[in-house]
């Protein structure tokens, strides 16, 4: 019985003096988890910039906005930014968001409508999100004239 307790003790100290080692150099496991919103940064492969917010507990997407190049039938080209908000991530990491948008009137007398879709993937260390994002806008002017304009699906692959 009195070796079992001085193994335990031993143990203990053991414990205490690597907790306090790491500590004192500021050295923490690589996985471990970051604390509090985690904040991921990239570029598109359009070389447009992305921005994520994650929550503390890796559960939601807090913010994703992304700036997108939009080409339309009619040869227009122009960029877009987009941005969607409390996006679930499953356990797997896995989170997808589409978003319609119902057709709206414009300042210039026509209207917009379209869609967005976002499909990510988010590491176990949540320190990099990767996935696809994709814009598709209808602009119609107040001549009845109409315009489709796509993103295409644009890759990205945002780090802290």
């Amino acid at each position: 019985m009195r070796a079992c307790s001085q193994r335990w003790w031993l143990r203990l100290a053991v414990t205490g003096l690597l907790t306090g080692g790491a500590l004192a150099f500021q050295s923490v496991p690589a996985d471990a988890a970051p604390v509090g919103p985690t904040t991921l940064a990239g570029l598109t492969t359009q070389g447009f910039p992305s921005f994520f917010v994650v929550s503390s507990n890796g559960r939601t997407l807090r913010l994703g906005a992304i700036v997108l190049g939009m080409t339309c039938a009619s040869g227009d080209e122009f960029v877009f930014n987009d941005r969607d908000v409390r996006v679930p991530i499953a356990r797997s990491g896995k989170l997808h968001a589409d978003f319609a948008q119902a057709p709206t009137p414009t300042s210039g007398g026509g209207t917009v409508g379209g869609t967005d879709s976002l499909n990510a993937t988010l590491n176990r260390q949540r320190t990099e999100l990767t996935g696809t994002w994709r814009v598709q806008q209808t602009y119609i002017s107040q001549t009845g004239q109409t315009d489709q304009c796509d993103s295409g699906p644009v890759r990205f692959t945002d780090s802290r």
